[in-house]
């Protein structure tokens, strides 16, 4: 999932600098978190501000650990390298993303805060640690040895996909339409999957490996009734359902073992 960069001219837009203190970075977007020279106004933003992200560049790497109000990101394709806390005094929302945003949190990465908000067309890339309480995303990729996901609360999305050894723990609300995609080298688990009217649960054997089986330890709910909930695999994977199923729906098998 690596992005390029694309020679993006910047185009930071005037609502973006007022709603917090504005990253620059280098001629491309890079830096150090903890450099003054890379915010607008030569000063690192304080515990308690909002730090936004809205260059107009793709594919650039901040890093450096810091505390924070909150974070931003306006349509840039960032990664952050280092571990970033919110402030006690912090929001309801600690990391957002709006504009087709890509936002990725490498292995090395820590990220500590209250819920996440990411409009549809964004995505929330996790290689590392992120302990939320929850919130929305269009699309979250967990993937990697060290990607480690923590929810407290619910976090509501149309595209969730645990992968490469990636974990997940956690209630999921699960958007009409939606799926969640595992595989065999993965770990998902918590209490329960909400389902916002259709949705589909599938195990895909893990890169390099013939077969395998992942477990869905949750408890899986029609939140609206009439919805259809897809269960399926690889056809030499198994998904392993150890839960409740509860609610009003269809549940339909489609390819591989489910049990």
């Amino acid at each position: 999932m690596a992005q390029q960069s694309h020679g993006t001219p910047r185009a930071e837009t005037a609502a973006a600098r007022s709603a917090g203190i504005s990253w620059q970075g280098d001629s491309v977007g890079n830096g150090d978190w903890n450099t003054g020279a890379n915010w607008a106004g030569g000063s690192v933003p304080g515990a308690t501000a909002t730090a936004t992200f809205a260059t107009g560049d793709q594919g650039y790497t901040v890093t450096g650990d810091a505390t924070i109000g909150a974070i931003t990101v306006d349509g840039d394709g960032v990664t952050f390298d280092g571990a970033i806390t919110e402030d006690s005094a912090g929001g309801a929302t600690f990391l957002s993303a709006t504009d087709g945003a890509y936002v990725t949190l490498d292995q090395d990465a820590f990220f500590t805060g209250n819920a996440v908000n990411f409009a549809d067309g964004t995505v929330l890339e996790v290689q590392g640690t992120l302990i939320t309480t929850g919130g929305s995303a269009d699309v979250v990729l967990i993937d990697g040895l060290n990607a480690d996901a923590i929810a407290s609360s619910a976090l509501t999305v149309n595209q969730l996909y645990v992968q490469d050894a990636g974990s997940f723990t956690g209630d999921v609300t699960l958007n009409d339409g939606g799926d969640i995609t595992l595989d065999t080298s993965s770990s998902f688990g918590g209490d329960t999957i909400s389902l916002l009217g259709s949705g589909t649960i599938y195990e895909a054997v893990a890169p390099g490996g013939t077969s395998g089986s992942g477990s869905v330890a949750d408890n899986i709910g029609f939140a609206t009734a009439g919805g259809a909930l897809t269960l399926g695999a690889d056809p030499t994977a198994t998904l392993l359902v150890s839960g409740d199923i509860t609610g009003s729906g269809s549940l339909l098998i489609a390819g591989g073992t489910v049990n």
